[in-house]
């Protein structure tokens, strides 16, 4: 029973393991910080899920080497490959 609810509590912290970053539709554009990728793929199921995970943790997250955030007009995400 304690290990179902630390399963439970470990799936619960660790969204991005779950998100295919990957099945989003991204546009790559050039900011003034250097090349980076929005999305506004609405209708994605992976891009709900993700939306969802950055609400939860403030805006701002890191998945398979891309540091991931929200736009502020709430909605667009973006993402910048980091190592």
């Amino acid at each position: 029973m304690a290990a179902d609810a630390l399963q439970s509590e470990l799936e619960a912290s660790a969204p991005q393991d779950l998100i295919n970053i990957d099945a989003i539709t991204w546009e790559t554009l050039q900011g003034e910080r250097g090349p980076y990728q929005k999305s506004d793929d609405f209708n994605n199921p992976e891009f709900k899920r993700l939306h969802k995970a950055l609400n939860e943790h403030n805006g701002k997250m890191r998945i398979n080497n891309f540091f991931i955030w929200t736009f502020q007009n709430g909605v667009s995400i973006g993402r910048k490959p980091k190592t």
